[in-house]
């Protein structure tokens, strides 16, 4: 009786996450179209432009692997309520501040050709096929890599680990250039509505924001 009951509580948290990311997706999707067809949408020097050596398409691995992952990991260390409830916040806090730059500041980027062999261009590929040229600045790869920094660094318990996953996070910066999706501005974009949202909500909810694995 007890574990049906646990598993029915795990069960509702992870409903409640997908439903989060579900509407965020939706919430991406029209901002998105926005952007593309607004007629103040502006677009800047690509840093692939600048730098064509910058371009390097099997980096996508990363980019699409570890930029998919990092946002789940601080579920692991944030799994009780209200904590989970606090990753939730610091996510859907950054999204709002994201989606009035979006909104505010529209911006597209020419995406370069991802023809060829590898599977670093394929999925480019697939990633372009349902991700639109616009909501360049904030990068979400960046304040969701950003955040998982954040969220994780205080759940870590040691030095190593809080090294590692900052390396993750800079690694997926890093990415978002060398794969041509995004603009320098809108890496210090992401970084900067990340520690808006993680600060902001961690100042409200101080208690919600001490993980579950004890940490610092």
């Amino acid at each position: 009786m007890e574990s049906a009951r646990d598993l029915l509580a795990v069960g509702g948290k992870v409903a409640v996450v997908g439903l989060y990311f579900v509407f965020w997706w939706a919430g991406y999707t029209i901002t998105n179209e926005f952007g593309v067809q607004s007629p103040r949408s502006i677009a800047l020097t690509r840093p692939v432009d600048l730098v064509p050596e910058l371009f390097q398409p099997w980096t996508a691995i990363v980019y699409v692997g570890l930029g998919m992952a990092l946002p789940l990991f601080p579920f692991y260390y944030y799994r009780t309520w209200p904590k989970l409830g606090f990753v939730l916040g610091t996510y859907s806090l950054t999204t709002a501040i994201s989606f009035a730059c979006y909104g505010i500041w529209p911006m597209t980027i020419a995406r370069p050709s991802f023809d060829g062999p590898g599977v670093g261009r394929w999925l480019m590929r697939e990633v372009v096929a349902v991700d639109g040229a616009a909501n360049c600045v904030p990068s979400s790869h960046v304040f969701y890599a950003v955040l998982a920094g954040l969220l994780l660094d205080r759940a870590m318990r040691t030095t190593r680990c809080r090294i590692l996953v900052w390396l993750g996070v800079v690694a997926v910066a890093i990415t978002t250039i060398t794969t041509g999706q995004h603009y320098f501005v809108d890496v210090l974009g992401g970084t900067v509505v990340a520690a808006v949202g993680y600060f902001s909500v961690r100042a409200a909810l101080p208690i919600a924001s001490r993980p579950d694995s004890g940490g610092r």
